[in-house]
């Protein structure tokens, strides 16, 4: 029996099973979302580097700096697994760093989040957290061009939230073969843009370069967070923050709520004008780790990107 049918006598297990581990989605049981609080770990302190934090090996193996294997691994290339995302303003970028242990769908610590004013800013951040290329992503729904010109230079991720729930996962030819033979709710993509650059004789010099785009399900990711807060509210998971987190941390998590529109479950803010960028950041953040997990830490930047 399938996971459609034994949900129509009742028996959700499966669906749950389906549900989360072939689309990658979160499952809960819950219509109407209520406010929540992300837990405050005593002791952990913002900037702080979290020992929990895990590595992922190039054969798909997560471990931690307690494997005996650690330095060999990471001298053969594993990937922390510590992630940063930017939401871009008009003059201002709201960041997210968020690290996780050997358990991702279980363990997490927010390691530090705020706001920054220029490029050099974000990039300084950055290198001071030892972000992995792969592991940062710049949202790309304002000053576009802007975006897709600095991330190319710096050679991270462009991305985009979607309304619509899965992607397929085919980088297409440049790639030259997929990169996961399924659907799931974030896929990369190359996309081609033009950067302009001054010569020295006073001219300008049009350039044709790869980028790459991480398109993602908005609604899916938002789904993540809330489900892992609230699991965490009940000691099933820690999808933790440290000490000294600004309240508007908060706050901006909760400024969505999930209502019902059609067939689908979607979140909608709770009031006109209302902040939700530290939110818009946690859902990159969970983009970029499921795009990282499914490649197996495969680095498509440093081959692809000029």
């Amino acid at each position: 029996m399938n996971a459609k049918s034994r949900a129509k006598d009742g028996d959700f297990s499966q669906l749950k099973i389906f549900t989360q581990k072939r689309l990658a989605l979160p499952w809960t049981e819950q219509n109407e979302v209520i406010i929540t609080s992300t837990v405050e770990v005593e002791g952990q302190v913002m900037g702080q580097k979290w020992d929990k934090m895990g590595y992922l090996c190039k054969n798909g193996e997560i471990i931690t700096k307690e494997s005996e294997r650690f330095k060999k691994e990471v001298l053969n290339g594993a990937l922390p697994l510590i992630f940063m995302s930017v939401d871009v303003q008009k003059d201002s970028f709201y960041y997210a760093i968020r690290a996780f242990s050997e358990n991702p769908q279980d363990e997490s610590m927010l390691i530090e989040c705020g706001r920054l004013y220029t490029w050099d800013d974000v990039f300084s951040k950055k290198a001071e957290f030892l972000i992995p290329n792969s592991n940062m992503g710049v949202d790309s729904g304002y000053r576009t061009q802007e975006v897709y010109a600095v991330t190319v230079d710096n050679r991270c991720y462009s991305m985009k939230g979607h309304e619509q729930r899965t992607f397929k996962r085919e980088a297409g030819k440049a790639v030259g073969k997929k990169l996961y033979e399924s659907h799931t709710v974030a896929a990369p993509q190359i996309i081609q843009i033009q950067t302009q650059e001054k010569l020295s004789n006073g001219g300008i010099k049009t350039r044709v370069r790869k980028a790459l785009l991480l398109s993602f399900s908005a609604n899916a990711a938002k789904d993540w967070v809330f489900f892992n807060r609230q699991r965490t509210q009940r000691n099933k998971a820690h999808f933790d923050k440290p000490e000294g987190t600004p309240q508007e941390y908060e706050e901006h998590l909760n400024a969505e709520k999930r209502i019902r529109e059609g067939r689908y479950y979607v979140w909608r803010p709770r009031k006109q004008k209302i902040d939700n960028h530290f939110l818009d950041n946690e859902t990159m953040i969970y983009a970029l780790l499921l795009n990282l997990l499914l490649t197996n830490g495969n680095n498509q930047l440093l081959e692809y990107m000029e």
